[in-house]
C-alpha cells in the first residue's frame, strides 16, 4: 500500500514539474518570439519569407537576432557580402533593410576619374579621407560611378567602403539643377560643404577643369559634387567663355600663293604650323564632334584646353599641309566634304585651282581627321550670292544632303555651305538625323546654344600669332 502512495506521489511530481516548464516557454514566447523565429528560420518555417525563398542558415539566424536587440549597422554589413542566389532577411519592422547606396574614403584622399577617353583615365577630382557621397550605381567590377559635373566620375571599389544609413547634412536631395554656366579651374580647389555653418573640405577639383554650377554671388560658386552641394571660391576659377570652334579652309606657301593672296579662307603653312605648335606645347586637346556633342548634351565634362579644329571643302592643300602637322602633333580633326567633287584617284597638284581630296587620301588621313557633309552637289551660289541650299527645292536639298549623308557612312554633323540656311534647312537637318551643324557666324560655343546653328571662328590671313593665343584663350 505504501509503495502504492509513493509511485503515485511521484507521478504527481513530475506532472506539476511539465506543467510548469511549459508555462515558462509560453510566457517567454509571448515576451519575445525572436528566439523560435530564429530557429524556425533555421528550419526553412521563418513565417515572414517570400515563397521559394532559400533556407536560411544559422549564421543568418544570428545575424537577425543581432539586429533585433539594435546591433549597429547588423544587416547593412551583410548586404555587399550576400551571394546572389541568397534572400535578404527581413529587418526587425518587416521592412528589408536599406541598400548601401553612399561610399566612405576611410583611408586616404581617394582620386575621381574620367572615363571620356578609353585610352586613358584622368584624374579629375577627390574625395577627401573620411567624407562620404551617394553613388549612381556599380560600374562593372571595380568601379562606383557617381555624378560629377553635367556627367559621371568614377571611384575604385577598393579605395572605399560602402554605407547605408549615412546623413550628409548637404546632399543635394531636392536635386538643384547646373546652370549653362560653367567655370574653369585655374588651379586645384577645394569644394567645401558649409551644410554645418563652418566650411569643411569633402572634395578636391583638379586644375583645367571645366565645371558646371548651380549658382554664384559675390565670392562663391554653388555646385553639385558628387551629389552633394558645395562652394568653390571664385579666386580659383575663371568663368568659361566657350569653346573655339575654329575654321580653316586652303593652306598655301606663300611663293605658291598667287591666286589666293588676298582670301579670307587661305592662310600660309607657316602660319598654320605655327598655330598647331602653340596648342600643343600649351597643353590643349582637339577634341571631336563626338565630344562636343556629348558636351553640350549634358553627357561629359571636358578639361578647360580644348579646342575644336574644322576645315570647309575638303581641299587637297589640307592634305598636304594640315594633316602631317596635325599627325606630328596628336591633334584632331574634322573636315566638311563636297561629296560630289571626291575624284576617285589622286591629282596633280596645282596651287592656281582648288582641288578635292582623293578617296584614297581620305582614307590616309582618317587617323587623324573625320569625314562630315558639306553638301553633295549644292556649294554654289546664285548671281545675287545666294546658296544653292537655300534657292534650291525643298526635295531637292533633302536628298542631296541624304546622299552626301550616305557617302560619308552615316555622318550626323553638318556644316552649311557659305554659312547660308533658313529654318527649313534646320528641319531637314533634323529629319534626316543630324545632331550638331556649324554656321560661319563668329562666336564661340557654349552650354545652351542650339545644336544646329553653332558657331565658329574663321582663321584667316589677318589672324596674327597673338590673336590667334587670344582666340584658344580662355
Amino acid at each position: 500500500m505504501k509503495a502504492k502512495q509513493w509511485l503515485l506521489g511521484l507521478m504527481m511530481i513530475t506532472l506539476i514539474f511539465s506543467l510548469s516548464v511549459l508555462d515558462v516557454r509560453w510566457v517567454t514566447n509571448q515576451a519575445d518570439g525572436s528566439a523560435d523565429r530564429i530557429y524556425a528560420a533555421d528550419r526553412g518555417m521563418f513565417p515572414d519569407a517570400p515563397a521559394g525563398a532559400p533556407p536560411a542558415n544559422k549564421e543568418d539566424a544570428s545575424m537577425t537576432r543581432f539586429a533585433s536587440f539594435g546591433g549597429p549597422d547588423a544587416n547593412q554589413d551583410r548586404v555587399s557580402e550576400m551571394p546572389k542566389n541568397r534572400q535578404i532577411p527581413p529587418a526587425p519592422n518587416g521592412k528589408p533593410p536599406d541598400a548601401p547606396r553612399y561610399i566612405t574614403a576611410w583611408q586616404k584622399d581617394v582620386p575621381i576619374y574620367d572615363d571620356r577617353k578609353p585610352e586613358s583615365h584622368a584624374v579629375v577630382g577627390y574625395l577627401r579621407k573620411g567624407q562620404s557621397l551617394p553613388f549612381v550605381k556599380e560600374y562593372g567590377e571595380n568601379w562606383y560611378q557617381i555624378k560629377f559635373g553635367n556627367g559621371f566620375g568614377y571611384i575604385s571599389k577598393s579605395d572605399v567602403q560602402l554605407a547605408a544609413n549615412i546623413k550628409l547634412g548637404n546632399e543635394n536631395r531636392t536635386n538643384l539643377k547646373n546652370s549653362n554656366t560653367v567655370v574653369i579651374t585655374q588651379k586645384r580647389l577645394d569644394v567645401y560643404d558649409n551644410s554645418s555653418g563652418k566650411l569643411v573640405s569633402f572634395g578636391v577639383i583638379e586644375a583645367n577643369r571645366r565645371y558646371p554650377i548651380i549658382s554664384r554671388d559675390k565670392k562663391w560658386c554653388k555646385i553639385d559634387f558628387g551629389g552633394r552641394i558645395g562652394y568653390i571660391h571664385h579666386s580659383a576659377v575663371k568663368m568659361d567663355k566657350g569653346i573655339p570652334v575654329l575654321m580653316y579652309h586652303h593652306i598655301l606657301k606663300d611663293k605658291e600663293n598667287k591666286k589666293f593672296k588676298h582670301s579670307s579662307t587661305t592662310i600660309s603653312d607657316v602660319a598654320f604650323a605655327t598655330q598647331m605648335a602653340y596648342l600643343h606645347a600649351n597643353g590643349y586637346e582637339a577634341i571631336t564632334l563626338a565630344d562636343l556633342e556629348k558636351y553640350l548634351k549634358r553627357s561629359v565634362n571636358l578639361p578647360g584646353k580644348v579646342v575644336v579644329l574644322t576645315f570647309d571643302d575638303g581641299l587637297k592643300s589640307i592634305y598636304l599641309y594640315a594633316y602631317p602637322v596635325l599627325k606630328k602633333y596628336g591633334l584632331h580633326a574634322s573636315e566638311f566634304m563636297i561629296t560630289n567633287r571626291i575624284p576617285d584617284q589622286p591629282v596633280p597638284f596645282s596651287p592656281d585651282t582648288l582641288q578635292t581630296i582623293a578617296r584614297i587620301e581620305m582614307e590616309e588621313m582618317k587617323p587623324v581627321f573625320e569625314f562630315h557633309s558639306h553638301t553633295h552637289g549644292l556649294h554654289s551660289l546664285d548671281a545675287k550670292g545666294k546658296s544653292a541650299v537655300l534657292t534650291s527645292a525643298r526635295a531637292t536639298v533633302k536628298a542631296d544632303i541624304r546622299k552626301s549623308q550616305e557617302m560619308l557612312n552615316g555622318t550626323r554633323y553638318f556644316a552649311y555651305p557659305f554659312g547660308q540656311y533658313s529654318q527649313e534647312t534646320i528641319q531637314i537637318l533634323r529629319e534626316l538625323g543630324f545632331q550638331m551643324a556649324f554656321t560661319t557666324k563668329p562666336g564661340r560655343v557654349n552650354l545652351g546654344d542650339p545644336l544646329l546653328e553653332l558657331k565658329r571662328l574663321n582663321v584667316g590671313p589677318d589672324v596674327t600669332y597673338p590673336r590667334f593665343i587670344q582666340m584658344v584663350s580662355n
